[in-house]
């Protein structure tokens, strides 16, 4: 079997967004996949969160040099100028974050390349007729 190259962690911030940690096992990174921009404070407490992620999944794969792992957190990635984190589109106004959280991890786990139109408000409609 393939091994595993993802672990998906979707992340509730403040009971009002959501966002996509993938712990990436072939780059040894902890990417953030977020939609929005965030203030200095914001990025903060992501950065945060998304160590404590690293710390539990590190525990639960019985992986102490999981812990050096770095974790990426700050622009959307289409804004990133890092190469290694693929872009993902960002959602638009109104839109759900939870359904981008759910539609990025479908793409980044069946190996695509995303770009600013992987997928479309149309998707994410169909998304949730699926799931509802």
């Amino acid at each position: 079997p393939k091994a595993k190259e993802f672990i998906f962690v979707p992340l509730n911030i403040n009971d009002s967004h959501w966002t996509l940690v993938a712990c990436d096992v072939r780059r040894k990174n902890f990417p953030n996949y977020g939609t929005v921009r965030m203030a200095s404070t914001k990025k903060e407490d992501a950065y945060l969160r998304l160590t404590n992620v690293r710390n539990a999944l590190a525990a639960m794969c019985h992986d102490k040099a999981m812990l050096t792992w770095p974790t990426i957190v700050g622009k959307c990635p289409l804004q990133r100028k890092d190469a290694n984190i693929p872009a993902s589109p960002p959602y638009g106004v109104g839109g759900d974050c939870g359904l981008h959280v759910l539609l990025t991890a479908r793409h980044i786990a069946n190996d695509n390349r995303m770009s600013s139109s992987t997928y479309t408000s149309a998707d994410a409609k169909a998304l949730r007729a699926e799931i509802c």
